[in-house]
């Protein structure tokens, strides 16, 4: 290949399709990691598997196969990051079941985030927020605060429900024209809601946050935050689902692409104090 990707096939030694692509940065983790030492990461490193995969222990990474009397845990559609530092169970879950953004092997020097892309069926009559809802996996968007967006730039978003998961998801933006649902969680709501209020910086990060965008989305530009519609002459930018990601070390130039029609993971207003990364989970049609 020539873009800096390995991708493997199904892996034979487990019970369900396992293929996987990996980035520079998370294939680099991968070979240099050992049980007694962790790589000195500089920026974060991906890994997509969407046809979802199987580990022996969400415990140990040395292990062939489950424990005497355990089965195969499952995970769904999913991409892996690895992070510089530690990850924290305090910020995040280490139930492979929760279907929320989780810790494998937390502890270990082969700690990762797992995070879900999955979507499943649900059931809502309100038509906002069902909206909502469809941005992320049911496990996420079912107790997750909704909100609607502001009547008036600044103003306060209505509240259409009330959460009790942390997250929080708003309704298609009526400014763009996608059907364009999102929900973040709470470092990424804090980080939205300066984005909204036309703030010139975020808040600062003590951890990864996380937005899904599972329905895709439109910006009006892809290197100004802060642009209300796309500069005469030129279109919406187009996005096919996907996951966002802001972390507190921000991104390396040469790891991701700025290119939001490579159909790779790009870096979305780079160089902006709102720069992020975006993990297209899906084809433009």
């Amino acid at each position: 290949g020539t873009n800096g990707w390995n991708c493997w096939p199904d892996d034979p030694n487990t019970p369900h399709a396992s293929p996987e692509c990996d980035e520079e940065g998370w294939q680099a983790f991968w070979n240099v990691a050992t049980p007694e030492k962790k790589p000195d990461l500089q920026s974060v490193g991906l890994a997509i598997m969407l046809q979802g995969g199987t580990e022996a222990s969400t415990t140990q990474f040395d292990v062939a196969k489950p424990p005497p009397g355990l089965d195969w845990i499952f995970n769904p559609e999913h991409i892996m990051l690895v992070v510089p530092g530690d990850l924290s169970p305090a910020d995040f879950s280490t139930d492979p079941h929760s279907g929320l953004p989780y810790i494998m092997w937390e502890g270990s020097t082969m700690e990762h985030l797992m995070v879900p892309v999955n979507l499943s069926a649900f059931d809502e009559p309100d038509p906002k927020i069902r909206s909502a809802m469809s941005a992320a996996p049911l496990a996420v968007a079912k107790d997750a605060t909704i909100l609607d967006y502001p009547a008036e730039p600044g103003g306060e978003p209505p509240v259409l429900r009330q959460g009790t998961n942390g997250w929080t998801c708003y309704p298609d933006w009526p400014a763009s024209p996608a059907n364009d649902p999102e929900c973040n969680d709470a470092p990424f709501e804090a980080w939205f809601r300066a984005l909204m209020a036309g703030a010139p910086q975020p808040p600062a990060l003590t951890r990864p946050g996380f937005a899904y965008m599972l329905q895709g989305g439109a910006d009006p530009s892809n290197t100004d935050p802060m642009a209300a519609e796309p500069p005469a002459g030129e279109d919406w930018v187009i996005s096919p689902p996907h996951v966002m990601l802001i972390v507190p070390e921000g991104f390396a130039s040469s790891s991701f692409t700025t290119d939001p029609d490579s159909g790779e993971p790009f870096v979305m207003w780079q160089g902006t104090p709102y720069e992020h990364l975006m993990v297209p989970v899906a084809d433009k049609e």
